[in-house]
């Protein structure tokens, strides 16, 4: 019997930690929303996307939530203007990328917008990509050596807009920049990587001889040359391809499917066998569910034998509401054939799914934004959806939200002097003048581990705290200030 005990001791929290399914809310006073996130390896998640909350004008940003959806941090990325995240890539003791576009840097309008972060959310680094032009991400991945691929578009003068892509390596240098020039209206969506130095970009191309957009994939090497081209031409109506997953040795791809340009969209889906000499098993199904279906996402989960989908839709149906777009999430089988619906995310103002992603314990996790007044206080609120294992779907009413901006945000107005740095026993802290303040110390999970006054000048103990990475905030009647410490 104890043996059963103890088996049982150790196991129980394992099986309540596989069941996580959560439903948050994020927001401040101004419009915040999410578009992309990744999972870390304690269950831990990052989300990407953009603010108005930090400053007055929308910056970059990414926030750090625990396991159970919890915020632990955020910090925010940009200039004078506007900056928008889009996806965060992630690599262990290499730290993330967050891959969006700005107009406060590059040769103009909007530029690729790229920034190096370490593990405890502080920039190392940024750097723009474009020409001009106006060029907007839609995607990005981690590539083989740690750089990243981003595709988006860039408009083309008279012409519309060409499919943009750009490789960097891990220091965000150029390697080589690509423009799929076309007449008409196309965009690069999404983007996989397969066998590390196959590079997979998902979207759409626009056909004169039909003036309709259709879906296309491109197989294309690490090294930027041009292997292979899907195309989807031949299937009758406008085609817009949204999202793109190679599973095993499958691309699959979701997208919108229309008539007409008076039509509703409905959902369609793209698969193609991987072979060494390129697709095979071509197929494109077009869904028979009703409502106007677009902006639609998926990702696998569990064993890889079914498929969750999110998708924006202006006719959810049995959905009250009749402004703006609500979201619905189907589940499917392994072609995404719709099974049925597991869940919606209903208001009066447009909901926005960002991006799906599978999670470590066979769940799935889904980000986006709600636009509704009545939810947060400002002009968008960031959610995220946890689905547990086992298709355990949480209930998307709850009420309440946590802030994105950290507590103490308007810094730097305050110079402040702090040495040595890294610390080992002992940091030394020196205001510029006699002024009175106080100061904070908090760790990477914003846990408060040492706090008081300072006049003027003092030395801070630190030979009790572990080693690791903290943030010191000092404020005084003439300002405030923030320094990142390392404790050794």
């Amino acid at each position: 019997m104890q043996i059963l005990i103890k088996i049982a001791f150790v196991f129980l929290p394992v099986l309540a930690s596989a069941q996580i399914s959560f439903y948050r809310n994020y927001s401040d006073n101004s419009y915040d929303f999410g578009q992309g996130i990744v999972q870390l390896e304690d269950s831990s998640y990052v989300i990407a996307g953009t603010s108005g909350s930090f400053t007055a004008h929308g910056q970059a940003f990414l926030m750090l939530v625990d396991s159970l959806g919890n915020k632990k941090w955020s910090n925010h990325f940009g200039g004078q203007e506007n900056e928008w995240g889009k996806r965060v890539l992630y690599k262990e003791n290499f730290g993330f990328f967050l891959c969006g576009h700005s107009n406060s840097y590059g040769a103009g309008d909007y530029d690729f917008y790229l920034v190096k972060v370490d593990d405890s959310g502080f920039e190392e680094w940024s750097n723009s990509y474009g020409d001009g032009n106006w060029e907007r991400l839609m995607d990005a991945a981690l590539t083989r050596d740690t750089g990243a691929i981003l595709v988006g578009e860039k408009q083309n003068g008279t012409f519309g807009t060409d499919m943009f892509l750009v490789r960097t390596d891990k220091n965000g240098d150029t390697l080589w920049t690509k423009t799929l020039e076309n007449p008409g209206d196309d965009i690069a969506m999404t983007v996989d990587i397969y066998q590390d130095s196959l590079l997979y970009v998902g979207g759409s191309r626009f056909y004169a001889d039909s003036a309709q957009a259709k879906g296309i994939i491109y197989k294309i090497h690490d090294n930027g040359q041009m292997l292979d081209t899907l195309f989807f031409k031949s299937y009758p109506g406008e085609y817009q391809m949204n999202d793109l997953h190679i599973i095993g040795d499958t691309v699959q791809a979701l997208g919108s499917h229309r008539n007409g340009s008076s039509d509703q969209w409905d959902y369609t889906f793209y698969r193609s066998n991987l072979t060494v000499n390129g697709f095979s098993n071509i197929s494109c199904f077009n869904s028979n569910v009703d409502g106007d279906w677009y902006g639609d996402v998926f990702t696998s989960y569990g064993d890889n034998s079914k498929r969750y989908m999110a998708m924006s839709s202006e006719n959810v149906p049995n959905s009250p509401n009749v402004n703006g777009t609500d979201i619905s999430v189907q589940l499917g089988n392994t072609f995404m054939f719709y099974q049925n619906s597991v869940g919606f995310i209903e208001h009066e103002e447009p909901d926005v799914n960002g991006e799906f992603i599978r999670t470590s314990d066979g769940g799935a996790m889904l980000v986006g934004y709600i636009q509704s007044p009545l939810v947060g206080n400002g002009g968008g609120t960031i959610f995220l959806l946890k689905i547990g294992p086992g298709e355990d779907y949480p209930t998307t009413n709850a009420g309440g939200f946590s802030a994105v901006v950290n507590v103490a945000e308007q810094f730097n107005s305050l110079e402040v002097e702090v040495y040595p740095n890294p610390a080992e026993d002992w940091l030394h802290i020196q205001l510029p003048t006699s002024d009175a303040g106080t100061y904070q110390l908090t760790n990477v999970s914003g846990q408060v581990v040492k706090a008081g006054s300072i006049l003027q000048e003092m030395s801070l103990s630190t030979s009790s705290l572990p080693s690791g990475v903290y943030l010191l905030q000092v404020a005084t009647a003439n300002g405030k200030a923030i320094n990142r410490i390392v404790i050794q």
